[in-house]
């Protein structure tokens, strides 16, 4: 903490974003672990400051069940801490230029924290060759918002670049990034290969205030050229942060860097054909659909007020989606009594069945 400045954070209001991206146990290393966030909140609560820990899942319209079912939910309370998903809104729009050239919806949390610091997962990735930092902004897009930016940006070059935008727009919306951690204890190698992944027990934790300087740090225990890592590429065309470890100034235990270099990841077919890769996020972002169940409507509304869209209409006891609704979920989150329901098409069912590891998932069957 002391190092990375953070000892100077207190009494104030501090977000933490993980990466929670399915409802993996946390011994398959495919998320932050639940200890590593906690072990953070306790320390910052410990500053009295009030920690936040929110995220948006990658499996689209159950943020809050990942977070209870791998075990955050009760590390980050245990250890005085607020989970909050970022698929329950309220949004702002934030217009980002560059690559994504459009708006996006972001929590509003983000800005009204002091203090955002982001706890990623580090990770081969068959897209992005890596995921850690700069990757881990991807969750501040609620629910299929990041298939929409997947749609927008197909190429790891193009995504690797709007996501840089998107932190490009944030800090000039006042949202104030103050560091990184990264959760290298143990880290999945070779994703994507034949035999699947495999865990490598690395026992480190990388930190910095920039976030750049951190992903090369973890770029360098990847194995093979650090500039095919689409993040690390994108960052050095446009001469951002660092161009090589040799400037970044390295403290603590330096020489836990010098360990055997971890597998790199293995393009899958929609990693390395355009027409897959459309094909895949065009199904993710509408595999599953908001639908209001006028039986078990109260007619509170919370539905309506939430919905950054507005796309939701009230007609008579019914509630009709319009073609606007882009998938966010806050609309199914805010709803008091479970009346905006989710579902799955019958001919996609197996395909979210099989993201949603060990998860009950079958009420959107119904």
């Amino acid at each position: 903490m002391q190092a990375l400045g953070w000892d100077t954070l207190r009494n104030a209001r501090v977000l933490i974003k993980p990466n929670m991206m399915k409802a993996a146990p946390p011994q398959d290393a495919d998320a932050t672990h639940p200890a590593f966030v906690g072990a953070l909140t306790a320390a910052l609560v410990g500053q009295g400051c009030e920690v936040l820990v929110g995220d948006s899942s990658g499996l689209l319209g159950f943020t809050r069940e990942v977070f209870e079912v791998s075990g955050m939910t009760d590390a980050v309370r245990r250890a005085g801490g607020t989970v909050v998903s970022f698929d329950a809104g309220p949004f702002e729009r934030v217009q980002v230029g560059g690559r994504v050239g459009g708006v996006v919806w972001v929590p509003r949390a983000l800005l009204a924290a002091d203090h955002v610091i982001l706890a990623p997962k580090l990770k081969t990735h068959t897209l992005t060759g890596m995921s850690c930092s700069v990757k881990n902004l991807m969750g501040l897009l609620p629910g299929a918002t990041k298939c929409a930016l997947h749609l927008r940006l197909p190429t790891p070059s193009s995504l690797s670049h709007g996501l840089l935008d998107i932190h490009h727009a944030l800090e000039a919306a006042g949202v104030r990034f103050s560091g990184t951690v990264v959760d290298a204890v143990w880290v999945q190698a070779g994703r994507g290969s034949r035999a699947g992944a495999t865990l490598r027990e690395l026992g480190l934790v990388l930190g910095s205030q920039d976030l750049l300087a951190a992903d090369l740090a973890c770029a360098s225990l990847i194995g093979g050229d650090a500039s095919r890592l689409s993040t690390i590429a994108a960052a050095r065309q446009r001469a951002l942060g660092p161009s090589s470890l040799d400037e970044v100034d390295l403290t603590g235990d330096v020489t836990a860097l010098n360990v055997p270099p971890i597998e790199p990841a293995v393009s899958g077919i929609k990693d390395r054909s355009s027409v897959a890769h459309l094909a895949h996020y065009w199904l993710r972002e509408r595999v599953v659909e908001p639908w209001h169940d006028a039986s078990r409507c109260c007619g509170v509304r919370a539905c309506v007020a939430v919905c950054p869209t507005r796309c939701i209409e009230v007609r008579g006891e019914r509630l009709a989606i319009g073609p606007g609704c882009v998938r966010c979920f806050a609309c199914h989150e805010a709803c008091p009594h479970d009346a905006m329901r989710l579902r799955v098409p019958r001919a996609a069912r197996g395909f979210f069945a099989s993201r949603a590891k060990g998860l009950d998932v079958s009420k959107v069957f119904e």
